[in-house]
């Protein structure tokens, strides 16, 4: 689908979207569910505030902001209004760079678009392939006997890649794997992945095989960050304990930190990180706090005790069926 030349404000088009606008990266673009093809699980449609272009990763509609003043790109085909003044020999050119995006040109920019597309919709697809096999007997076992329920499972978007069929490294698909959806801005960025043990907790995976990302590493349950409260926990089974126990939270799988900048409505943040003995969750949780604090955010870092005496969320789940917080 292609939407031709300016037609909508941006009130219109905030009007329009199928799920509620967003300002991401730190406000130079709204992310929103697109209106064009309907989207209503995602966030598909980006305009960037900046250049005043839209686009959806999922359907390819496109334009510009019909109120945005001095748009430096102008109407598709034509240089901008900018650039009107230099020599015609040059020839007309849409070139721009976009801060954060890198992009020198508008073919640079849709063939960005196109790749982000193509590989959102290959994702979605694998994933709901991965759902579909979420009640073979491995997968039930595995998740009964991680206290995960079909339901909790279903409900948050877990799915299953029996033995062969994740996507991911070639090594670590020889395991059945439990996938979780990973987020940014409502995306589908990536798909991380825990190697089912053959006699959990007795006998774990292979440490080398034993976790694996497909795609990009995000958050697993960013719809959390809609705030006003956020938990947020080092692993995926952690957060799934802590959904389970009605907290709501998220978790952050393998970044250096938090996307402040989607962080929405978020007043408290709590740190919900690994209380083991290596101190590692607890030294990332003191660093997130300081700068949720700079941020004006208030913070609460979980200290010992504060899983009924359990080093992990989740390990509080498996024992007792319910996470409390003291």
């Amino acid at each position: 689908m292609t939407v031709g030349n300016p037609r909508y404000t941006r009130a219109e088009l905030e009007a329009m979207a199928t799920i509620r606008p967003m300002e991401v990266s730190a406000g130079r673009k709204v992310r929103m569910g697109c209106p064009f093809h309907g989207s209503n699980n995602q966030r598909s449609l980006e305009l960037n505030l900046e250049t005043g272009r839209y686009g959806c990763y999922t359907c390819d509609a496109w334009g510009y902001l019909s109120d945005y003043p001095g748009n430096r790109w102008g109407p598709p085909g034509r240089g901008s209004n900018r650039d009107s003044s230099r020599s015609s020999s040059s020839g007309p050119t849409t070139s721009k760079f976009i801060p954060g995006a890198g992009f020198r040109s508008s073919q640079d920019a849709r063939t960005a678009l196109q790749k982000d597309t193509e590989g959102l919709q290959t994702r979605n697809r694998n994933m709901e392939a991965a759902r579909r096999h979420l009640e073979d007997t491995e997968a039930l076992t595995y998740l009964k006997a991680r206290r995960i329920s079909l339901e909790l499972a279903r409900e948050y978007g877990l799915g299953y890649f029996p033995p062969g069929k994740w996507p991911g490294r070639s090594v670590a698909a020889r395991w059945g794997r439990v996938a979780f959806p990973l987020e940014t801005t409502g995306e589908l960025v990536g798909v991380y992945s825990r190697a089912i043990d053959p006699a959990y907790p007795g006998t774990k995976a292979p440490k080398d095989v034993r976790h694996d990302v497909w795609g990009r590493r995000g958050l697993f349950r960013g719809a959390a960050l809609v705030g006003p409260e956020l938990f947020l926990t080092e692993g995926p089974f952690d957060a799934l304990a802590m959904l389970g126990s009605d907290f709501p939270a998220a978790a952050l799988v393998g970044t250096k930190g938090l996307p402040w900048e989607s962080l929405g409505n978020v007043r408290e943040l709590y740190l919900c990180l690994d209380l083991d003995a290596t101190g590692e969750g607890q030294k990332a949780a003191k660093e997130l706090a300081r700068q949720a604090v700079t941020r004006g955010l208030r913070c609460h870092v979980m200290d010992n005790g504060a899983y009924g005496g359990y080093p992990e969320p989740s390990d509080q789940w498996e024992a007792e069926g319910r996470v409390t917080l003291s």
